[in-house]
């Protein structure tokens, strides 16, 4: 271990601690409500969302509105007016994770409004459970009934492993070392709830095309949530062209802090590419997604819209996580396998920790070293592709 890796660990693990302790005088000042209701956390991000709704949210919704004293569900708050918005769930309450985690005062805030609102059961459904999150509010409310998945250690410290597992009533193993992201949430809804998973059906019938679409157009996503995770703009600024001289419109698409980029984008394009980035609702990017020839990306949100949705598409995948979320198994039931371009290196799996020195602002050696060519090979064969996947009923 580097002296850098081993400051972080200490760090992490000397900020677990503080944590803890506040959680352990908060459960002693604080009463805890006599309520008997459900809460859910699933406190992930829009990729993972979509993969959620072919591989379990029908399920947990089911199970929800059956619950005889009322079920929330709590979310990252970027996704909870959405979330609301499909009526799956009675309640959804909201989490400001980069806040939940420094920000003292607002983490107090929340978990006193938990305990003293009480829940007779807690169902962690995130299969990379975290210590500072999921784990320390489960301690907080301290639900008779707590199951969570076994789960992925990547958030997790050996000894936060070891104490957060006594915090749960029912541990699932679910097998979180095999197998894509989908396979584990099917596995988990049929441990936690005893019912073979259901594709939910996304309507985006209440979304409205933007202003100088036309019908014959990509999307492109050049962000990331972690700049090292982003492929070179230039490099995508070439893909772009190419694209549009196979006569498809170029869109791009993403964040608020995605704006200049996407603005250098269409720029270098000129003609009708628009430049979407921080105006689209969730719902609307879904249904621009849907709608489109191929999406281009890296691996973030829009290529699991695409997945879901049947849409062909390219992610530059780097190896952090290489075979958790990309690549897709073969044929997975109800989704396109989004291609991906990859330049392989032997540290694969490193959970983005990268051994390599490099600029904060500047992509990891296995994002950099994507090539181009390699890209554009599987954009190529992806337009070349006439039969559509499989979507199950």
């Amino acid at each position: 271990m580097s002296i850098l890796s081993a400051f972080k660990a200490a760090k992490r693990n000397l900020k677990s601690r503080i944590f803890w302790a506040i959680t352990e005088i908060i459960r002693i000042a604080v009463p805890k409500g006599k309520s008997d209701a459900l809460l859910v956390m699933k406190i992930d991000a829009l990729g993972d969302l979509f993969v959620w709704f072919s591989s379990g949210i029908q399920q947990f919704s089911e199970y929800c509105k059956t619950y005889p004293d009322g079920a929330k569900i709590l979310v990252r708050e970027e996704l909870a007016d959405f979330i609301s918005e499909l009526g799956l769930f009675e309640e959804v309450l909201p989490i400001n994770v980069a806040a939940f985690r420094s920000n003292l005062g607002y983490r107090i805030k929340l978990l006193c409004r938990l305990r003293r609102h009480g829940f007779g059961e807690i169902i962690q459904a995130r299969i990379a459970r975290d210590f500072l999150t999921e784990d320390l509010i489960t301690r907080t409310v301290d639900a008779a009934v707590a199951r969570s998945a076994k789960g992925d250690h990547h958030n997790l410290s050996p000894w936060e492993a070891r104490v957060g597992d006594r915090w749960y009533r029912t541990i699932l193993h679910v097998d979180a070392h095999s197998g894509h992201e989908l396979e584990r949430n099917r596995a988990l809804s049929a441990a936690a709830l005893g019912t073979a998973p259901r594709r939910f059906h996304l309507s985006t019938a209440p979304a409205r095309p933007p202003a100088g679409l036309r019908s014959n157009y990509f999307v492109i996503a050049p962000g990331a949530g972690w700049a090292p995770r982003r492929w070179p703009l230039d490099k995508f600024v070439e893909l772009a062209r190419r694209s549009t001289a196979a006569g498809l419109q170029c869109v791009v698409v993403g964040g608020r802090g995605d704006a200049s980029d996407g603005e250098r984008i269409r720029t270098a394009l000129g003609g009708d590419a628009l430049n979407l980035c921080g105006t689209l609702s969730h719902l609307d990017l879904a249904a621009l997604v849907k709608s489109a020839t191929i999406v281009i990306g890296n691996e973030s949100g829009p290529a699991h819209i695409a997945a879901y949705f049947n849409v062909p598409s390219l992610a530059i995948l780097g190896g952090g996580h290489y075979g958790w979320f990309m690549p897709y198994p073969d044929a997975p039931l109800g989704v396109r396998p989004p291609r991906v371009a990859i330049a392989s290196m032997p540290c694969f799996g490193c959970n983005w920790i990268c051994q390599y020195q490099v600029d904060k602002h500047a992509p990891v050696p296995c994002i950099r070293d994507v090539s181009v060519e390699a890209a554009w090979l599987e954009i190529s064969a992806a337009l070349n592709e006439r039969t559509p996947s499989p979507v199950a009923g």
